[in-house]
């Protein structure tokens, strides 16, 4: 299942809350500290647990690339963007 609310740099935190390292509260709160996205995740908590009971049938992918990364392809063009994500 890929989550356009999480961009690649979280691929971690799902992984850990997927596997139960994290709780829900613990994963919204280090998508707050870290990310720039911006979305309430709790809405999603009835999604985000049922991923979590039936990890071996559905993995969770931060599919959505940082803002930071977005707005510079959008200002300075493909090559900047690209450039700097490296």
């Amino acid at each position: 299942m890929i989550l356009e609310h999480f961009s690649f740099e979280m691929q971690d935190l799902l992984d850990k809350y997927q596997d139960g390292n994290l709780t829900l509260k613990e994963l919204h709160d280090k998508y707050v500290e870290i990310g720039t996205e911006g979305h309430d995740i709790l809405r999603y908590e009835d999604i985000l647990a049922h991923a979590r009971l039936n990890k071996q049938q559905i993995k969770l992918h931060a599919g959505f690339i940082p803002r930071t990364y977005a707005k510079m392809l959008m200002k300075e063009g493909e090559e900047s963007g690209i450039k700097t994500a490296k």
